[in-house]
């Protein structure tokens, strides 16, 4: 009867397919309609050595010069490493938004090693992050993911198209076009159609792929709260004001 019970226990808690598992509810509804847990910082699992080129880097130089970098970088990368799974396992634990971060090491040889995740310090190369979400959905057929392309640093041209040809080719089977967004999700589903890709820049080419600068798509507020009643009140206000903020095209 245990044993029941904790195989019972332990399929409630599998992410990796529970869209699908849940496919009777969430069918009818357009994605959004529908609440996606996610992952701030999503790709800062494997923060390296060097200093990112994005605000929190700049901040992480003034440290280093006011205390020396033996004594801050240990302390520093732990509040940069936001999350301890790397994205493939961050989806099959149930997350389908990924909060991601690029900026360019000048360190790197290549583009392909040079455009990294980054929050001060740089992490995974963004073609591996890619390749995860396209492994993982290729064995998960019922669910969808939402990437978020959402800061950018120190991307030339060459970089903006490096990236942008790289999500088109890795994922291109699967990514949802700009004019089915409002799908319902059986319909997604059924068109494997299962990868919202959101890129915000201004970059010509990205606006003929992708959906581009945050505006009505994809909004990320930053509550800027460290007690869960703070956090609550902004949450709430930011709810409150989502119909005016729709309207004036925020």
């Amino acid at each position: 009867m245990m044993a029941e019970l904790k195989d019972l226990l332990m399929d409630s808690m599998d992410g990796r397919a529970w869209m699908g598992k849940h496919r009777a509810v969430i069918g009818d509804c357009r994605i959004t309609e529908v609440s996606l847990p996610g992952s701030h910082d999503s790709a800062t699992c494997e923060m390296e050595g060097h200093v990112a080129n994005d605000d929190g880097g700049r901040e992480i130089q003034s440290v280093r010069n006011k205390f020396g970098r033996w004594a801050s970088d240990p302390i520093v990368r732990r509040w940069c490493k936001t999350q301890p799974l790397s994205i493939r396992h961050q989806l099959e634990a149930g997350v389908r938004y990924l909060d991601l971060r690029v900026g360019r090491d000048a360190s790197q040889p290549s583009l392909d090693l040079a455009l990294r995740t980054c929050h001060g310090f740089f992490s995974s190369p963004a073609l591996g992050v890619i390749d995860q979400v396209a492994s993982f959905v290729e064995a998960h057929p019922t669910e969808l993911v939402l990437l978020d392309w959402n800061h950018l640093y120190g991307l030339d041209e060459a970089s903006h198209r490096f990236l942008l040809d790289a999500i088109q080719e890795r994922l291109s089977h699967v990514l949802v076009p700009r004019q089915e967004w409002l799908s319902p999700i059986a319909d997604l589903l059924a068109a494997n159609r299962r990868v919202f890709n959101f890129y915000h820049s201004n970059h010509e080419e990205s606006s003929k792929r992708f959906w581009t600068l945050p505006g009505s798509w994809c909004r990320s507020p930053w509550p800027n709260q460290n007690r869960w009643k703070g956090l609550e009140k902004r949450l709430d206000k930011i709810l409150e004001d989502l119909p005016r903020m729709r309207e004036e095209g925020e």
